[in-house]
Formats: C-alpha cells, sequence, structure tokens
C-alpha cells in the first residue's frame, strides 16, 4: 500500500507566488539557486494569458519558472509598484485578498499593489530562485516556519526598526508567542498576520447515522482520551467499498503527526533543538497509533478506499472525522448540504492535549528596491484594517488580538460553529514545531519515513532510528548564532 504524502502547498492548492520570474520547467528538476543563469518571466495584468519574457540573470538558462500577476493592478499615477507574494486555496478566497489588495490602494494611492501567481508547486523553493535571479518580490507571504532557512541566506529585511517607527504595529496587539517566533537575533524578519489552529472538524450528518454523540467541546476533557477517540472513530466506521463511510481521516503531510506526538508527551526534537527524539517511549506509542487507525483499527481509508480524496469524502458524509483549520472552511460552508462542526484534539498521556497552530506571516525582501513602500503594505495588512478584512473573508484566523473573538467568528464563518474550540486551542493548547534553520531538510528527512510508517510497512522504531540517524548531524551543524528560534 503506498501512501502519497500531501505537502503544504498541494493542501492550498491555489499557493499564489510574486513577482516577476521563475518556476521549474515541467520535468519538476529541484532547484539550485548557485546555477540560475537566465530566469523566464511571465508578467500578465488580469489572470487569462501567459506572457513569456526573457531577463538575463548571468549566462546559460539552468532553470525555469512561469509567474502570472493575479489581479488589482489600478493605483494612482507615479509612487512605488509592489509585487506581492499571497496563497489562496480557492478563487473565493482569493477574492478575499484582491479586496484587501484594493483596500490598500485605495487608502494609499500612491502605491500600487501587483499580486502575481506562480505555477506549480515548491513555492519556498522559486522564491530562493528568485532571490537568486534578483526578481523576487518585494513583499512575500511566509509560512513563518520558513523564515529561519531565508534569513540565514540573508534574504529578508529586518523590520524592527519600522516596527519601532510605526503607530500601527506593535508586539503588544499581538497573540504573544505568534509574534515572538519571528524574533531572532535583535532582529523581526516578518509581521504575523494570520493563525491556522488545527482542531477536529466533524460530519454531523455521520454521527446522527451512527446514532452517536458528538466529540466534546472542552480541550483536555475526562471523556476525550486517545482511546475516547478510537471507540468514537470505531463507532462512526460502516460499510464496505464506494459507499463505506470512516471514522476518522488525515492528510498523510508529515507536520500533522505533531498534535498526536505533543499530546501523548513526545516530539520531533528536543527542547534544545539538539537532538531527534523520535525514539522515545511516547513518540513511537503515538505514531503506533497513528499506524493502527489504518492497519489495525481500519477507521483510516487506505489511498485504495480513499481514492475520491478526503474533502469529497467529509463533504459527501462518508469521514466522520478530520483535523484542518479555519483556513478549510470557506470550501466546508460552500459544501451543498454539509453540516459540521469543531471539536479539540484529544488527549494521550501528555499533560495536555496540543495541537499545531502555525502562522503565515509577511516579510519583505533584503534587496527590495522601495523598501519604504513594501513595509507599509506589510503595516497595513497586518494591521486593524487588514485583519479585520482577513476575518470577514472567513477563511483566516487573524493573529492580532481581540480580532478573532466569539462573536466576530461566528459571524465569520457560521453562528453554530463551537469557535470557543478554536479560541482555547490558539490561545492555550497549541505546541510549537521545531523550526530550525534546517527546517526544510529536516522535513525531508520525516516526510519520506512517514510514509511507511502509515503504509504499515515500517514500525515507529525503525523510522525512529532512520530519521534520528539523518536529524541528529543536520542539529549539529546548526553554529550557535543561528540557533534560538522560538518554533512555529
Amino acid at each position: 500500500m503506498a501512501i502519497r504524502p500531501v505537502t503544504r502547498r498541494q493542501l492550498l492548492r491555489g499557493g499564489l507566488l510574486a513577482s516577476g520570474a521563475a518556476a521549474l520547467a515541467a520535468c519538476g528538476a529541484t532547484p539550485t539557486p548557485q546555477v540560475i543563469e537566465k530566469v523566464i518571466t511571465q508578467v500578465v495584468a488580469g489572470t487569462p494569458q501567459v506572457v513569456k519574457e526573457t531577463v538575463e540573470v548571468e549566462k546559460v538558462v539552468k532553470e525555469t519558472v512561469v509567474v502570472q500577476e493575479t489581479a488589482p493592478a489600478a493605483a494612482g499615477g507615479g509612487g512605488a509598484s509592489i509585487n506581492i507574494s499571497f496563497y489562496a486555496d480557492d478563487l473565493a478566497q482569493q477574492a478575499v485578498w484582491d479586496g484587501i489588495f484594493t483596500a490598500f490602494m485605495q487608502d494609499n494611492p500612491d502605491i500600487k499593489v501587483r499580486p502575481q501567481q506562480v505555477l506549480g508547486e515548491d513555492y519556498f523553493e522559486k522564491l530562493k530562485v528568485l532571490m537568486a535571479g534578483g526578481v523576487a518580490p518585494e513583499v512575500m507571504e511566509m509560512e513563518s516556519k520558513q523564515v529561519p532557512g531565508f534569513v540565514v541566506r540573508k534574504g529578508m529585511l529586518d523590520l524592527q526598526p519600522y516596527v519601532d517607527k510605526s503607530n500601527v504595529i506593535k508586539r503588544d496587539d499581538f497573540i504573544p508567542y505568534q509574534w515572538d517566533k519571528h524574533v531572532h537575533a535583535g532582529g523581526l524578519w516578518g509581521v504575523p498576520f494570520s493563525v491556522s489552529t488545527v482542531v477536529i472538524f466533524y460530519n454531523i450528518a455521520v454521527f446522527e447515522k451512527a446514532g452517536v454523540k458528538p466529540p466534546p467541546t472542552k480541550w483536555d476533557a475526562p471523556d476525550w482520551s486517545f482511546a475516547d477517540f478510537l471507540a468514537l472513530a470505531k463507532s462512526l466506521t460502516s460499510g464496505e467499498g464506494a459507499t463505506a463511510v470512516f471514522g476518522y481521516m488525515q492528510t498523510t503531510w508529515w507536520p500533522y503527526m505533531f498534535p498526536w506526538l505533543w499530546s501523548n508527551g513526545g516530539d520531533v526534537l528536543n527542547q534544545e533543538r539538539t537532538k531527534c527524539t523520535l525514539g522515545t517511549p511516547e513518540s513511537e506509542e503515538a505514531l503506533q497509533f497513528l499506524q493502527d487507525l489504518i492497519n489495525k483499527d481500519k477507521v483510516w481509508p487506505t489511498p485504495d478506499q480513499a481514492t475520491e480524496g478526503m474533502d469529497t469524502m467529509f463533504g459527501s458524509d462518508r469521514i466522520g472525522m478530520t483535523p484542518r483549520t479555519v483556513q478549510n472552511t470557506s470550501i466546508m460552508n460552500a459544501t451543498k448540504g454539509l453540516r459540521w462542526n469543531v471539536a479539540p484534539m484529544p488527549k494521550g498521556r501528555g499533560k495536555t492535549a496540543l495541537t499545531r497552530a502555525p502562522s503565515d506571516c509577511y516579510c519583505v525582501w533584503s534587496q527590495a528596491g522601495a523598501k519604504d513602500a513594501a513595509w507599509k503594505v506589510v503595516e497595513w495588512i497586518t494591521g486593524p484594517k487588514g485583519a479585520d478584512l482577513l476575518l470577514k473573508g472567513g477563511y483566516l484566523m487573524p493573529a492580532r488580538k481581540g480580532v478573532a473573538t466569539a462573536d466576530s467568528l461566528h459571524k465569520s464563518i457560521g453562528e453554530t460553529i463551537d469557535v470557543d474550540v478554536l479560541i482555547d486551542g490558539t490561545e492555550n493548547h497549541t505546541g510549537r514545531q521545531p523550526v530550525t534553520v534546517k527546517w526544510a531538510e529536516m522535513g525531508d528527512a520525516l516526510g519520506s519515513g512517514y510514509e511507511g510508517v502509515l503504509a504499515g510497512t515500517k514500525t515507529p522504531a525503525e523510522y525512529a532510528a532512520e530519521t534520528c540517524a539523518i536529524i541528529d548531524p543536520l542539529m549539529a551543524s546548526i553554529p550557535a548564532d543561528q540557533q534560538g528560534w522560538l518554533g512555529d
């Protein structure tokens, strides 16, 4: 049984990227910035056509990247023009961002925002290619866990001097750990704007048909352990073939193991980020639990049983529970007839149930020409006006304090949703993904073996031994001055 890993860029299939140039040719080769010598750029006002323009960067073509401009292209004459990258999962989400950019330009008519799309996967590798070619966007949406790897490449501008002068952006206006994860060596390398707290989304109809009560609505509820979760998933699982219903399913992307590891007292790295801890009893037990959900308990469909995909199966009442984020609510609310709600992640033998709450931030390229104008864009989007529009768009929780209240979330994602699950999870039940400057390399090691664990072809102990043998030297190779990132 082969399980195909899913990356976040695949989870957010509309992943939009930015300015001026770069997408690997269809062969899908991994870009190597040091050898980039020509970049193929496409800049299109609007969306429909592809126009290619060759830009000489050094000598010979080694990589090809395709970029497509997406929307607002109207601002007052003169002034600065700022290219900006962002993600969107569908046209509805893209429309939210188009509205935000348009509102910014109405408030700042001297700055023209040019949102652009890079076609294909590997968003962050493409950003490295764009930087190496000298044609990166001035402003970039980034997953916060990716920031350290760009800072060590000197690709990001320190924003602390701008914050020191700002009347709009202050640390006290943000959820503290969401802000602090972007701070290192006295610099601020990104300003957070959204939090993607992972909780259990459940299909109400599946529960009703099975005649069982929904999960608890309180974190660390005494009746919401791993064992309680498994019993509930079993009670929801029924049938065979094309109409089979499964109690649970989650993406096979490896970061989604974190809530299970943390809630059982395990982790990938130690607190000092110097040693791999996948081989601890707590970590191996959590991995075994996940493996058994598919192969022993059979409450999580195999790839052969899930050919329709997770979203389709959940929307057609064939999946009872799945861990997702607010980013997925626009899809769920657009699915005709789907009734859904949210519940906390269950607790293992750890002290408390913990989940992922990674953030996205906006950064400024260190080589940007119009740095002050680029900061104005970041300041506005991550400020009160941008946060309010983001929440009203109905698919992201802002990182600013006091914006994602119960009342505002009800208006944004649904009046009947137990939004306190999201709020309490974000504020009190989030772990820290062990982010280092070697996050990408560590992710490669974790992802390749995790497939075998879920497929049942590799034991958690084998996975831990193989993976830790790669991760430990990686951690040892990080210089002291590059250590100390808080984590995402």
